[in-house]
Protein backbone atom coordinates (compact mmCIF):
# COMPACT_ATOMS: atom_id res chain seq x y z
CA UNK A 1 0.00 0.00 0.00
CA UNK A 2 1.32 3.45 -0.95
CA UNK A 3 0.85 5.88 1.94
CA UNK A 4 1.43 9.43 0.75
CA UNK A 5 1.01 12.88 2.23
CA UNK A 6 0.22 16.35 1.02
CA UNK A 7 1.96 18.74 3.40
CA UNK A 8 1.63 22.37 2.34
CA UNK A 9 2.95 25.24 4.42
CA UNK A 10 0.02 27.65 4.67
CA UNK A 11 1.60 31.00 3.85
CA UNK A 12 -1.21 32.13 1.58
CA UNK A 13 -3.83 30.86 -0.90
CA UNK A 14 -3.22 27.46 -2.49
CA UNK A 15 -1.10 28.05 -5.59
CA UNK A 16 -0.96 26.02 -8.80
CA UNK A 17 2.17 24.09 -7.77
CA UNK A 18 0.57 22.96 -4.51
CA UNK A 19 -2.63 22.04 -6.33
CA UNK A 20 -0.73 19.85 -8.82
CA UNK A 21 1.17 18.17 -5.98
CA UNK A 22 -2.11 17.44 -4.20
CA UNK A 23 -3.68 15.98 -7.36
CA UNK A 24 -0.67 13.74 -8.08
CA UNK A 25 -0.53 12.46 -4.50
CA UNK A 26 -4.27 11.71 -4.55
CA UNK A 27 -3.99 9.93 -7.90
CA UNK A 28 -0.88 7.84 -7.14
CA UNK A 29 -1.37 7.12 -3.43
CA UNK A 30 -3.62 4.45 -1.94
CA UNK A 31 -4.07 6.49 1.26
CA UNK A 32 -3.52 10.24 1.45
CA UNK A 33 -2.69 12.06 4.68
CA UNK A 34 -3.37 15.79 4.74
CA UNK A 35 -0.67 17.28 6.97
CA UNK A 36 -0.53 21.01 7.48
CA UNK A 37 2.94 22.37 8.23
CA UNK A 38 1.36 25.32 9.98
CA UNK A 39 4.52 26.95 11.26
CA UNK A 40 3.19 30.21 9.76
CA UNK A 41 -0.44 29.81 10.72
CA UNK A 42 -3.30 28.12 8.81
CA UNK A 43 -5.40 29.79 6.16
CA UNK A 44 -8.08 28.61 3.72
CA UNK A 45 -6.14 25.57 2.42
CA UNK A 46 -8.83 23.10 3.38
CA UNK A 47 -11.50 25.16 1.62
CA UNK A 48 -9.30 25.38 -1.49
CA UNK A 49 -8.76 21.61 -1.54
CA UNK A 50 -12.46 20.95 -1.15
CA UNK A 51 -13.15 23.37 -4.01
CA UNK A 52 -10.72 21.34 -6.16
CA UNK A 53 -12.58 18.14 -5.25
CA UNK A 54 -9.56 16.62 -3.51
CA UNK A 55 -10.40 14.41 -0.53
CA UNK A 56 -8.03 12.87 1.98
CA UNK A 57 -8.15 9.66 4.01
CA UNK A 58 -6.41 10.87 7.18
CA UNK A 59 -5.94 14.23 8.87
CA UNK A 60 -5.61 17.08 8.76
CA UNK A 61 -2.65 16.64 11.09
CA UNK A 62 -1.18 19.96 12.12
CA UNK A 63 2.43 20.41 13.22
CA UNK A 64 1.31 22.93 15.81
CA UNK A 65 -0.60 20.11 17.55
CA UNK A 66 2.24 17.57 17.49
CA UNK A 67 4.99 19.18 19.58
CA UNK A 68 4.87 16.18 21.93
CA UNK A 69 6.07 13.93 19.09
CA UNK A 70 8.95 16.20 18.18
CA UNK A 71 10.05 16.52 21.80
CA UNK A 72 9.99 12.74 22.08
CA UNK A 73 12.23 12.49 19.03
CA UNK A 74 14.95 14.67 20.54
CA UNK A 75 14.19 14.52 24.25
CA UNK A 76 14.52 17.93 25.87
CA UNK A 77 16.91 19.35 23.23
CA UNK A 78 15.24 22.80 23.81
CA UNK A 79 13.11 25.04 21.62
CA UNK A 80 10.42 24.08 19.12
CA UNK A 81 11.05 21.58 16.34
CA UNK A 82 12.48 22.90 13.11
CA UNK A 83 10.50 22.36 9.90
CA UNK A 84 12.81 19.64 8.59
CA UNK A 85 12.92 17.60 11.80
CA UNK A 86 9.17 17.90 12.30
CA UNK A 87 8.49 16.83 8.72
CA UNK A 88 10.62 13.69 9.05
CA UNK A 89 9.15 12.75 12.46
CA UNK A 90 5.65 13.06 10.98
CA UNK A 91 6.56 10.90 7.97
CA UNK A 92 7.87 8.18 10.31
CA UNK A 93 4.97 8.32 12.77
CA UNK A 94 2.30 8.29 10.05
CA UNK A 95 3.99 5.49 8.10
CA UNK A 96 4.47 7.47 4.89
CA UNK A 97 5.97 5.19 2.23
CA UNK A 98 6.25 7.55 -0.77
CA UNK A 99 7.06 11.28 -0.76
CA UNK A 100 5.76 13.03 -3.88
CA UNK A 101 6.53 16.74 -4.04
CA UNK A 102 7.71 19.53 -6.31
CA UNK A 103 11.26 20.15 -7.49
CA UNK A 104 11.55 23.00 -5.01
CA UNK A 105 11.85 20.36 -2.27
CA UNK A 106 14.65 18.39 -3.94
CA UNK A 107 17.43 20.32 -2.13
CA UNK A 108 16.01 19.01 1.16
CA UNK A 109 16.12 15.34 0.11
CA UNK A 110 19.61 14.49 1.41
CA UNK A 111 18.94 16.18 4.77
CA UNK A 112 15.60 14.40 5.17
CA UNK A 113 17.21 11.04 4.38
CA UNK A 114 19.86 11.59 7.08
CA UNK A 115 17.25 12.70 9.60
CA UNK A 116 15.06 9.71 8.73
CA UNK A 117 17.95 7.39 9.56
CA UNK A 118 18.96 9.22 12.74
CA UNK A 119 15.60 9.96 14.41
CA UNK A 120 14.88 6.44 15.78
CA UNK A 121 18.19 6.34 17.67
CA UNK A 122 17.91 9.93 18.93
CA UNK A 123 14.51 9.41 20.58
CA UNK A 124 16.08 8.08 23.78
CA UNK A 125 18.60 10.90 24.27
CA UNK A 126 18.12 12.99 27.43
CA UNK A 127 19.83 16.15 26.24
CA UNK A 128 21.72 17.67 23.32
CA UNK A 129 25.05 16.08 24.25
CA UNK A 130 23.39 12.71 24.60
CA UNK A 131 21.81 13.08 21.16
CA UNK A 132 25.19 13.96 19.63
CA UNK A 133 26.77 10.93 21.32
CA UNK A 134 24.01 8.63 20.05
CA UNK A 135 24.43 10.01 16.54
CA UNK A 136 28.18 9.26 16.65
CA UNK A 137 27.54 5.75 17.94
CA UNK A 138 25.26 5.01 15.00
CA UNK A 139 27.12 6.83 12.24
CA UNK A 140 30.74 6.31 13.36
CA UNK A 141 31.01 2.80 14.84
CA UNK A 142 34.29 1.72 16.38
CA UNK A 143 35.85 -1.38 14.77
CA UNK A 144 35.13 -4.54 16.75
CA UNK A 145 35.78 -8.25 16.35
CA UNK A 146 33.45 -10.37 18.43
CA UNK A 147 33.35 -14.15 18.85
CA UNK A 148 29.65 -14.87 18.39
CA UNK A 149 29.40 -16.61 15.01
CA UNK A 150 26.12 -18.43 15.71
CA UNK A 151 24.39 -15.18 16.69
CA UNK A 152 25.74 -13.34 13.66
CA UNK A 153 24.83 -16.08 11.21
CA UNK A 154 21.29 -16.28 12.57
CA UNK A 155 21.01 -12.49 12.52
CA UNK A 156 22.09 -12.47 8.89
CA UNK A 157 19.48 -15.07 7.98
CA UNK A 158 16.69 -13.15 9.71
CA UNK A 159 17.66 -9.63 8.72
CA UNK A 160 18.38 -10.42 5.07
CA UNK A 161 14.60 -10.62 4.64
CA UNK A 162 13.65 -7.08 3.59
CA UNK A 163 10.28 -7.35 5.33
CA UNK A 164 11.75 -8.29 8.71
CA UNK A 165 11.20 -5.87 11.59
CA UNK A 166 14.16 -5.04 13.88
CA UNK A 167 12.20 -5.72 17.07
CA UNK A 168 10.95 -9.07 15.78
CA UNK A 169 14.49 -10.07 14.76
CA UNK A 170 15.84 -9.21 18.21
CA UNK A 171 13.04 -11.15 19.91
CA UNK A 172 13.82 -14.17 17.75
CA UNK A 173 17.54 -13.94 18.53
CA UNK A 174 16.85 -13.64 22.26
CA UNK A 175 14.48 -16.61 22.15
CA UNK A 176 17.21 -18.86 20.71
CA UNK A 177 19.85 -17.63 23.15
CA UNK A 178 21.52 -15.14 20.83
CA UNK A 179 24.22 -12.86 22.23
CA UNK A 180 22.65 -9.40 21.93
CA UNK A 181 25.65 -7.78 23.64
CA UNK A 182 27.88 -9.14 20.90
CA UNK A 183 25.45 -7.88 18.27
CA UNK A 184 25.55 -4.38 19.77
CA UNK A 185 29.35 -4.44 19.72
CA UNK A 186 29.33 -5.53 16.10
CA UNK A 187 26.95 -2.74 15.09
CA UNK A 188 28.37 0.14 17.15
CA UNK A 189 31.68 -0.98 18.67
CA UNK A 190 30.30 -0.02 22.09
CA UNK A 191 28.64 -1.87 24.95
CA UNK A 192 26.14 0.91 25.71
CA UNK A 193 24.06 3.36 23.74
CA UNK A 194 20.62 3.66 22.14
CA UNK A 195 18.19 0.76 22.25
CA UNK A 196 19.38 -1.97 19.92
CA UNK A 197 16.14 -1.90 17.94
CA UNK A 198 16.59 1.86 17.44
CA UNK A 199 20.15 1.29 16.24
CA UNK A 200 18.91 -1.19 13.64
CA UNK A 201 16.12 1.16 12.59
CA UNK A 202 18.69 3.94 12.10
CA UNK A 203 21.08 1.97 9.87
CA UNK A 204 20.33 0.87 6.31
CA UNK A 205 19.76 -2.87 6.23
CA UNK A 206 22.75 -3.52 3.95
CA UNK A 207 25.03 -1.53 6.27
CA UNK A 208 23.88 -3.45 9.36
CA UNK A 209 24.59 -6.76 7.60
CA UNK A 210 27.97 -5.47 6.47
CA UNK A 211 28.97 -4.43 10.01
CA UNK A 212 27.97 -7.77 11.48
CA UNK A 213 29.83 -9.63 8.75
CA UNK A 214 32.96 -7.53 9.33
CA UNK A 215 32.91 -8.36 13.06
CA UNK A 216 33.21 -12.12 12.43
Amino acid sequence: MKRVRFAPSPTGPLHVGNALTAVINRRLGDRLLLRIDDTDGENALITDLEWLGISWDEGPARQSERHYAYRAAVERLGGSATYHLASVVDDIDFGITHVICGNDQRPNEALHRRLHEAVPALRGARNFEGARAYARIVSEPEPARVAAPETFVRFGELYANETSDPKEVLRELKAVGGDLRALRLALTGRERGPELAAVLASIPREEALRRVGAAL
